[in-house]
């Protein structure tokens, strides 16, 4: 089965933990990490004792929490609060507030200061994500369209929704509190067009009084961009991030008002770094003179700033200025943002000096966009992530470990365009990446080094622009694929280029096809099908998007046309089951109009073009005594992506954040696993096979490897879904003469191990039409294959199914044609 969709940091090894069975009734699996952790970091908070740490993520699992200092991390799910992508996140002594896109919740600490994630939401409060800021160690202020109150002590909401003094076409940006005002920084259209507010706030009651604009006339640079603003809480000090857009190159200063924002005066920038250089957040210690302004640090209360080293950290794991915690008991211990999730430092007020180790163990939050697997050597998988390349070279194993991340030249968000890699089947210790450029790696010792291998087309040098498919198999030796996309669709016109490259030198051997090619398969080497389109062509039409075939190795294409094809189809990957000669293509809906589903090529070696689309529905769960009645709540009807078990024929493929299979080639759609809401699914990978035992039936189970924004995961089959098949002998699949003979067989087995059920009681059922009732054509127990068989001489046209009671289970009907005369 094939699916297709010069640095080095030490191995690191994980344990599988987090064991996920969402709880759902039609839920047939569960999911062990396989040891890739890390998430997106967009806040860290301690509490005032220091005894909890939270993290925010941009990620399904949106806060974790910690007891020992980011030593490991623990999902924080618990009360009214199972998922969310969270932003920011306030601790007060009291207890603990953040918010989703839709809701706010807080839990409080116990006397004792030890925590517990029972989360309660918060009615009556507007809430879009934006950050939560803490104020007098007891309130905390959520920030929207509006403001609102939150007394941490008695978890009441004190004031709720209170008007801003702003217009409809600006927005809320940033939200600080200090010691007696607010301050509110508003976006435009314009970025010339941000307006700074400030507005007292009394500490005992948590009243906010009336705003007034202070953006010009109190010292800040006129017509500046306010980038940030930070207040310190233990001296009043307020730091402003300002950036003059207007000249080139663009200049930034640091400003400071000693008298809560009523004066500012520029930060000399004759004796210091600060005064050039941007800061994303601040954080600060019980040590008035300690504090970090992004990856500046003061030890002397802001007169003079150093650099903290993160640039090193940059270098290795992709630091991020941003998200950053010092503990509030000791001020040589911080943490700060990386690509991968944080770092922490115990001796962060060495000035120049400070050490940098990765605290992510426990985080569920990479999101995983790809994965290849070595032919030959299935211990080394090569994926690409949010934060860049992992790496595993004993993936086989029960607790795999990783080389990650990977960022070439210190880029971590290589994948922001692009998201495809690939290992030479011909060479496995060679590897290749694309995303806004093409890198080709080499794997020695387990050690990978880089180097960019090939330059993206000037056509592809604009937004959207970079590879959308980076190809290689052992059907075109020596020769890379590379298929570069540019624009959107609405602002820069959609293109793209299929292009055939020299894999050792990287010399253009020909150019293909000149499309935007998004999926690619080989099926031998003259044989090869591509998938067209860009997931954000809201407008697309038949020139961007459908299915191209090549008979000569990738020199000419010609689109592919059929009736069972649907017009402006996305095709996110194939998969090719070479068993049964079947090639599978995963439809994703988007655009309008757009079209989805799973197409199924039958013979497909032979470059027919004798396309079916597979069923839309997904079968309802058998415990729901609904027979095969469709589940209504989740169709097959978009795919992000598809695999192929060649041992029991099972197609897997990912529909939003559900998995489904289909033990028939796609005529039957069965839920096997359900992710958590806002879980991205991207990656699909039917595995490595397993001994199992499910009700009491010794088989052979399946692995199967699942990457989304929870990160890599690993899913096996928990208990059986009987499944009944029956099938008619081939002579009598089209229509028949009056009194041939014709054999049914019926088979009932369980979907994912494929195993028997044998000594069960079938009952074949005939009837003459729709409208007439089913009756009985044969009873009795499977053999030891699971399988009845039945012989009847036909003298009309009859439809059969075959019924199990135990386990309960009924097939898909199967009509035999018979001819009048």
């Amino acid at each position: 089965m094939r699916s297709f969709g010069s640095l080095f940091i030490g191995v690191v090894s994980f344990c599988v933990i987090n064991v996920v069975a969402t709880n759902v009734s039609a839920q047939y699996s569960e999911r062990q990490s396989l040891g890739l952790e890390g998430c997106y970091t967009t806040d860290i908070r301690y509490s005032p004792d220091a005894k909890n740490l939270f993290i925010t993520c941009e990620a399904p699992k949106g806060v974790f929490w910690s007891v020992d200092h980011g030593g490991q991390w623990t999902f924080a799910e618990g009360g009214s609060y199972s998922s969310g992508s969270v932003r920011g996140i306030a601790v007060t002594q009291y207890g603990v507030v953040f918010g989703t896109d839709k809701n706010l919740y807080a839990a409080r600490f116990a006397e004792d200061g030890t925590f517990s994630p029972n989360w309660q939401e918060l009615s009556d409060v507007q809430i879009t994500r934006q950050p939560l800021v803490s104020q007098s160690g007891k309130f905390v202020i959520v920030g929207s369209d509006t403001l609102s109150v939150v007394d941490t002590q008695s978890m009441t909401v004190v004031q709720s929704n209170v008007p801003l003094p702003v217009s409809e076409d600006v927005s809320m940006n940033l939200l600080e509190a200090g010691s007696t005002h607010l301050f509110v920084l508003f976006q435009g259209s314009d970025v010339y067009g941000n307006k700074l507010y400030r507005a007292s706030f009394d500490s005992s009651t948590g009243s906010v009084g009336d705003f007034e604009e202070i953006t010009n006339g109190h010292g800040l640079a006129v017509d500046s961009y306010i980038w940030n603003l930070r207040v310190h809480p233990l001296t009043g000090k307020v730091f402003v991030d300002c950036r003059n857009t207007h000249v080139n190159p663009m200049v930034e200063a640091l400003y400071v008002s000693d008298d809560n924002g009523t004066s500012f005066y520029e930060f000399p920038s004759s004796n210091d770094i600060a005064a050039n250089k941007s800061f994303n957040d601040a954080c600060f210690s019980s040590d008035p003179n300690i504090f970090l302004l992004g990856s500046l640090l003061t030890t002397d209360g802001g007169n003079s700033f150093s650099d903290t080293g993160i640039d090193k950290l940059n270098e290795t794991e992709g630091g991020q200025e941003g998200a950053c915690a010092i503990d509030p008991t000791t001020a040589t211990r911080a943490f700060l943002r990386t690509a991968v999730g944080v770092a922490r430092t115990e001796n962060l007020s060495s000035v120049g000096a400070q050490t940098w180790t990765r605290a992510t163990k426990g985080l569920d939050g990479v999101t995983v966009y790809h994965m290849s697997k070595g032919n030959s050597n299935g211990n080394r998988v090569l994926l690409a992530s949010s934060a860049g390349f992992g790496l595993s070279e004993n993936f086989e194993s029960d607790s795999p470990t990783w080389t990650f991340p990977i960022c070439p030249g210190g880029d971590c968000a290589i994948f922001e365009t692009g998201s495809n890699i690939v290992i030479d089947p011909e060479d496995e210790s060679t590897l290749y990446a694309g995303g806004w450029n093409v890198y080709k790696g080499s794997v020695t010792d387990g050690q990978a080094s880089w180097q960019q291998f090939l330059t993206r087309p000037s056509g592809a040098d604009i937004p959207g622009g970079g590879v959308g498919v980076i190809y290689k198999a052992s059907e075109l030796p020596g020769l890379l694929v590379v298929g570069w996309k540019w624009g959107n669709g609405s602002e820069y016109p959609l293109g793209g280029a299929l292009n055939f490259y020299d894999s050792t030198s990287g010399a253009l051997s020909w150019s293909g096809l000149e499309k935007p090619v998004s999926s690619l398969i080989a099926l031998n080497s003259t044989l090869l099908f591509a998938g067209i389109g860009y997931r954000h062509d809201s407008a697309p039409t038949n020139a961007t998007r459908g299915i191209y075939k090549s008979m000569d190795g990738g020199h000419t294409w010609t689109q592919v046309t059929s009736s069972s094809m649907d017009a402006n189809v996305f095709v996110r990957g194939f998969a090719y089951d070479s068993k049964n000669d079947l090639l599978y293509a995963a439809g994703l809906q988007t655009g309008s109009p757009g079209a989805g589903g799973m197409y199924v090529l039958s013979n497909a070696s032979k470059g027919g073009d004798n396309w079916s689309k597979a069923s839309t529905e997904v079968q309802a769960e058998k415990g729901e005594a609904k027979g095969n009645e469709p589940d209504s709540q989740i169709r097959a009807d978009s795919f992000e992506a598809v695999s192929v078990d060649e041992s029991t024929g099972n197609v897997y493929g990912i529909t939003g954040n559900v998995i489904l299979v289909s033990p028939d080639k796609g005529q039957t759609w069965i839920q096997f696993f359900e992710g958590m809401s806002g879980e991205q699914m991207k990656v699909i990978d039917a595995g490595e096979r397993q001994e199992a035992s499910n009700d009491g039936i010794k088989a052979i189970s399946r692995k199967i490897v699942q990457g989304s924004n929870v990160g890599l995961n690993a899913l096996t089959a928990t208990k059986t879904y009987p499944f009944c098949k029956i099938t008619v002998s081939a002579k009598c699949r089209k229509t028949v003469k009056k009194g041939t003979q014709c054999k049914l067989t019926s088979s009932l087995y369980d979907v994912f191990s494929h195993s028997a059920f044998a000594k069960r009681k079938i009952q074949i059922q005939k009837r003459a039409n729709l409208r007439s009732k089913w009756s009985k054509a044969k009873v009795a127990k499977t053999s030891s294959k699971g399988v009845v068989s039945l012989s009847e001489s036909l003298k009309s046209t009859t439809f059969f199914r075959a019924v199990s009671t135990s386990p309960r289970c009924t097939s898909s009907s199967v009509r035999i044609a018979v001819r009048k005369k």
